[in-house]
């Protein structure tokens, strides 16, 4: 099996991982059983057997579903020096197949104009999960960047606006690549700004 775990625990527990939650894995591991299986017609009329993979998805803490869109940033900044964590964990199975079944498979479906080239079904599932996170952000309501800005003063900060937040730290790493203690700094100082945003927002459009 190979396996993407993108896992982390949160303060608060819940009995059980919420329903619909659940309902949200279960509809992406079946997008990604029927991408999967396009790919496999697709290639056995090339006459390439393809037995499709199968997928689990699971949240990396049994008691936790996944992450609100605060619980996310708190923990995981903006995204832009560290990859994202939804508490769940991606298992796909891998196909047995000979070197030249792979250069076959490698031809069919990911070369340029590949007569089956379809989106990689784990791309698929990836997306579905950032997708429903940015559904849980807050919509920011017209005027309340004057409200947020005075809140993250208070914090030490100054951005005249979320957006305006994420844009000068996406500059800023740029600028801090290159040696690992610079990146360092460069996190430490996205998690501070990205808690001091989510605490902003929670104070005054009361999300979770």
């Amino acid at each position: 099996m190979c396996g993407i775990l993108v896992a982390c625990s949160s303060g608060s527990h819940h009995p059980s991982p919420p329903t619909d939650d659940m309902d949200l894995l279960n509809s992406l591991m079946a997008k990604f059983d029927t991408a999967e299986e396009a790919i496999a017609s697709c290639v056995r009329e090339h006459d390439l057997q393809y037995q499709p993979r199968t997928i689990a998805l699971t949240f990396a803490d049994p008691d936790q579903g996944l992450r609100t869109w605060t619980e996310e940033r708190r923990a995981r900044g903006y995204g832009i020096s560290m990859v994202r964590d939804f508490n769940v964990v991606i298992e796909i199975s891998d196909t047995p197949a000979t070197d030249s079944d792979r250069q076959a498979f490698q031809a069919l479906v990911l070369a340029p104009g590949a007569p089956c080239a379809a989106p990689d079904p784990r791309d698929v599932v990836v997306a579905g999960l950032e997708a429903d996170q940015e559904r849980s952000a807050p919509n920011l309501l017209a005027g309340f960047e004057t409200e947020w800005a005075a809140c993250m003063s208070a914090k030490g900060f100054s951005f005249a606006s979320p957006t305006e937040a994420f844009e000068t730290l996406d500059v800023e790493f740029e600028q801090a690549v290159g040696t690992e203690e610079a990146a360092e700094v460069f996190r430490e100082r996205e998690l501070l700004v990205a808690a001091a945003d989510a605490d902003c927002l929670s104070i005054n459009l009361e999300v979770e």
